[in-house]
């Protein structure tokens, strides 16, 4: 069995400090994880 693994493409999420006034304090990390499931399907 081959172990190899390939990457094909990037995708990126947002990061950020968690903080209350932060630029993602709306965002839900559950909302972060589907944009990067979507791109990756």
């Amino acid at each position: 069995m081959s172990h190899d693994a390939f990457i094909y493409e990037a995708v990126r999420t947002p990061r950020s400090k968690g903080k209350k006034e932060g630029t993602l304090h709306e965002v839900k990390p559950v909302d972060l994880a589907a944009g990067l499931l979507r791109e990756i399907q």
